[in-house]
């Protein structure tokens, strides 16, 4: 009898002795001691760096899109970006100098999304239907400007680019030719509006 007793009391220890689940506990002992796994709230922002050859700009991954399911749950209040003359107050701001080009980037607090950009009074762009900004990196350099915004809608997101010469802003088509346009806004002297994609006029300044 006392040996039907002994018999699944050695097994258990011997299983807790060779690291078993750390005994039924839900893992193994070296997640418990070299555990390096980090969470974040969902929906929390997480920028995603995309830097396709000498590039770096900011974009949201698709997993922290903030659309409007996120906006019924935690109301958002519409805010402009004035690029002359941007809000601190509800934005985060963050400027850097490389290669002559002046970086700024914005990103708008918990709470808030940007519902139109301007400079100096001229729109660049507006919300269309349920569209809203969550970031936008603007690039300098001497009289020309890029400009890169991160969109959201139902639909998920997409990046809208710009492009500031002559005292004018013109729609840049496509990724690409936007890429091509600060690699060579970081490479040469003069940033020059020769450089190949097709790009439509805005408003002017």
């Amino acid at each position: 009898m006392r040996l039907f007793i002994l018999v699944p009391i050695l097994a258990t220890i011997k299983l807790c002795s060779a690291g078993w689940p750390c005994c039924c506990g839900g893992g193994n002992k070296d997640d418990d001691e070299g555990s390096d796994v980090h969470t974040r709230p969902r929906g929390a922002f997480r920028p995603k760096k995309v830097s396709p050859e000498h590039s770096r700009i900011y974009l949201l991954s698709s997993e922290d899109s903030v659309g409007h399911e996120g906006a019924q749950s935690n109301p958002q209040k519409p805010i402009i970006l004035d690029l002359a003359n941007p809000d601190k107050t509800n934005m985060n701001i963050y400027e850097s100098d490389r290669n002559k080009v002046k970086y700024d980037e914005y990103f708008p607090n918990d709470g808030f999304y940007v519902s139109s950009v301007v400079k100096s009074g001229t729109e660049i762009w507006k919300a269309y239907g349920e569209e809203i900004c969550t970031g936008a990196s603007m690039y300098s350099k001497e009289d020309s400007s890029l400009l890169s915004l991160t969109i959201h809608s139902k639909s998920g997101f997409s990046v809208k680019c710009f492009e500031r010469r002559d005292e004018c802003w013109y729609t840049v088509g496509e990724m690409r030719s936007f890429l091509a346009k600060l690699d060579k806004m970081r490479r040469s002297r003069l940033f020059s509006s020769s450089s190949s994609g097709r790009s439509s006029p805005t408003l002017s300044q």
